[in-house]
């Protein structure tokens, strides 16, 4: 009897909490029904990139602050906030831009596609291959798009040229978005292949301990001897500025990266950068910028962050 009542208790918790949850979605849909045109426009236009509590934010305050929300979204995305330009947000339009050319003849806008949604959040793939035939003669037309080791997969299960994201792609896609694929806050000029962690320590004796980790499966390498081994190096270039041209310090160093092919399995690790140094600066306040260079395709990743010397 005891069991029982325990687990009719759970079946309440549990009903009242689906309650709650449905209130709460129908409340934000009463609330985004009610906005302006141009709003709802433009969470349209961000629903790839807005995070849950940005969308609830926006929803609650009144039309005079949302059109500040709107520069505060795209200004706090932007890398290099001191330059006219906001790169995240003409490579994020640019990217619907393309997405719209390519993929329009699903019957709807191109962006919105499966094809549409995973071009503008990774980019162009490093390799597409295209069976519009399917693999064999009994399967469906089929699309791999390549992410350095990892593959999308897009099929067209019945034949009218709508393309759909798999399953297992979709876990990929996660991946990779946590891998830091996705434009993020970290979005570059030029190709944005990885996120990388980044320490730095003052140690006793006067010196930096300065510490890189880059994700493995996100790293790019050239096939060796038939394949048998792989093969890249990583430029790191760091830089620090009094102002935003005034260059007070400077480090540059290629790491070479090899791998056997047995061993690819370790790409769920990071390879690991520490370079000890001096850095003789005056107490103040600084802008530091890392950039990350894989030599086999020269993609890229920066990050900049303010420091401050005691």
């Amino acid at each position: 009897m005891k069991k029982k009542r325990i687990k009719n208790r759970n079946i309440l918790i549990i009903s009242i909490g689906f309650i709650f949850f449905q209130m709460a979605c129908s409340q934000q849909y009463k609330l985004r029904k009610s906005l302006p045109q141009k709003d709802k426009e433009f969470l349209s236009l961000v629903r790839f990139i807005i995070i849950k509590q940005e969308k609830k934010i926006f929803l609650n305050i009144s039309d005079n602050e949302r059109e500040q929300f709107k520069i505060d979204f795209w200004k706090k995305r932007d890398p290099e906030p001191e330059t006219e330009k906001n790169i995240y947000k003409e490579t994020y339009l640019s990217r619907i831009d393309e997405a719209n050319r390519l993929f329009s003849s699903e019957g709807r806008h191109g962006w919105l596609s499966d094809r549409g949604r995973v071009y503008i959040l990774l980019g162009p793939p490093d390799n597409r291959q295209v069976y519009p035939m399917g693999y064999s003669f009994y399967e469906p037309p089929v699309e791999i798009w390549y992410y350095g080791y990892f593959p999308v997969l897009f099929v067209d299960k019945y034949g009218i040229g709508f393309y759909e994201l798999t399953p297992l792609s979709n876990f990929h896609m996660v991946e990779l978005t946590k891998a830091g694929m996705i434009l993020n806050q970290d979005v570059i000029k030029e190709k944005l292949i990885f996120d990388f962690k980044f320490k730095m320590n003052k140690l006793k004796n006067g010196k930096t301990l300065f510490q890189v980790s880059i994700p493995y499966k996100v790293i790019s390498f050239k096939a060796k001897d038939e394949g048998k081994n792989f093969q890249t190096s990583i430029n790191l270039f760091m830089g620090i500025f009094k102002t935003k041209n005034k260059r007070v310090w400077d480090f540059e160093k290629s790491y070479l990266i090899s791998i056997k092919k047995e061993d690819l399995e370790k790409l769920e690790k990071y390879y690991l950068i520490k370079e000890l140094l001096d850095i003789n600066l005056a107490p103040g306040s600084y802008r530091l910028k890392l950039k990350l260079e894989n030599s086999y395709d020269k993609k890229k990743a920066v990050k900049a962050l303010k420091i401050k010397i005691k």
